[in-house]
C-alpha cells in the first residue's frame, strides 16, 4: 500500500512540474524578456532625448548670424523666385547673357546625394576643362570619381533649367559661381551648342535645389 502511495505521489509531482511549474517558469522567462526589451527601449529613449537636448542646446548657443547661414544653406522651402533671381545674378556676374530660365512644375521628394566635384586645385576650384567632352558638348558632372558625396535623406528638390550665351571662360566662371553659392545647387547635366559665325556658345545647365519641406513660388 505504501509503495502504491509513493507511486501516486510521484505521478502527482511529475504532473505538477509539467502542468504548473514549467508554465510558470516559461511565464517568468517571458516577463524577463519583456522587462529587458522595455529597459532597452527606455535606454534608447533616454539616449535619444539626451541627443535632442544636446542638439537643441547647440542650436540655442548659435549666434544669429550662424542661424541665418544655416537657414540659407538648407532652407525649409525651395523659393523658386529667389533661386531664379540668384541664378540670373550668377549668370550676369560671369559675363554671360541669360537666354532662358525655368523651373519644373512640382517638388520631388528625394533621399538623394549631393556633394562637391573632385579634382579641385590648391585654391579649392575645380578644373572644369577636363570635365567637358568637346565632341558631344556634354559632361558627366558630380558623378562617379568626380564626386565626393554625403548622403542627405528625406529632402524636397526642385529642378531648374537655364540657357546662357557666352564664351567658354565665362561659362567656367559661371560654374565656379554655382559651386561657391551659399546654398547647394547640384548640376544634373550640361550641354552646349556653338553659334555659327560667332565666338560665343549657347550653354544649357540643369540644376537641382534642395529644401527640408516644400516649395514656395513667393519670396519670404
Amino acid at each position: 500500500m505504501q509503495a502504491i502511495t509513493q507511486v501516486i505521489l510521484t505521478f502527482i509531482a511529475i504532473a505538477l512540474v509539467f502542468l504548473v511549474v514549467k508554465p510558470r517558469l516559461a511565464l517568468v522567462q517571458d516577463m524577463q524578456q519583456q522587462i529587458a526589451t522595455y529597459s532597452d527601449a527606455i535606454d534608447k529613449a533616454t539616449q535619444y532625448n539626451s541627443t535632442v537636448s544636446n542638439l537643441k542646446s547647440r542650436i540655442d548657443n548659435l549666434s544669429a548670424a550662424d542661424k541665418a547661414a544655416l537657414q540659407t544653406y538648407m532652407p525649409n522651402r525651395v523659393n523658386v523666385l529667389m533661386i531664379s533671381r540668384d541664378i540670373e545674378a550668377m549668370v550676369v556676374e560671369s559675363g554671360m547673357s541669360l537666354e532662358d530660365i525655368s523651373a519644373d512644375d512640382a517638388d520631388t521628394s528625394v533621399s538623394t546625394i549631393v556633394g562637391t566635384a573632385g579634382g579641385a586645385n590648391d585654391f579649392g576650384l575645380v578644373d572644369y576643362d577636363s570635365m567637358i567632352d568637346p565632341e558631344t558638348g556634354t559632361a558627366a558632372v558630380l558623378s562617379g570619381s568626380n564626386l565626393k558625396t554625403e548622403a542627405l535623406q528625406d529632402l524636397v528638390s526642385r529642378t531648374f533649367t537655364l540657357t546662357a550665351l557666352g564664351s567658354y571662360d565665362e561659362f567656367k566662371q559661371l560654374l565656379m559661381n554655382i559651386e561657391s553659392n551659399t546654398y547647394p545647387l547640384r548640376i544634373i547635366s550640361m550641354s552646349f551648342v556653338s553659334e555659327e559665325d560667332s565666338d560665343l556658345t549657347s550653354y544649357e545647365l540643369t540644376l537641382r535645389a534642395f529644401a527640408l519641406t516644400e516649395t514656395t513660388d513667393q519670396t519670404q
